[in-house]
């Protein structure tokens, strides 16, 4: 018979960013979880398209780029205060491009 009192052990936790509200209280979520757990918050943001119109002009497609790592950015500092508001010193972020050329 299995052991259903056995506690599972969260270490790390990946919270997806995307600047909208649902992703930040998922963020926020994760926050107060990783406090709870003393467990490893890591916040990425995945860049998966580029909108229709921008690889054709590649100064548009550098500025569009250069504007979204702003905005990623900010998004990520948010999140970055919400863990200071909650003790947490630290949180690792990262940015993944998935854009085929």
């Amino acid at each position: 018979m299995p052991n259903n009192n056995r506690k599972v052990q969260i270490s790390k936790i990946l919270v997806p960013i995307d600047g909208s509200e649902c992703s930040l209280n998922a963020a926020e979520y994760a926050i107060k979880l990783a406090k709870d757990e003393n467990a490893q918050l890591l916040c990425i943001h995945v860049i998966g398209s580029i909108p229709y119109g921008y690889s054709s002009y590649p100064p548009a497609l550098d500025q569009y780029f250069k504007d979204l790592k702003e905005k990623v950015q900010s998004w990520f500092e948010r999140v970055r205060n919400m863990a200071r508001n909650e003790g947490i010193a630290d949180i690792k972020t990262e940015t993944f491009t998935n854009v085929k050329s």
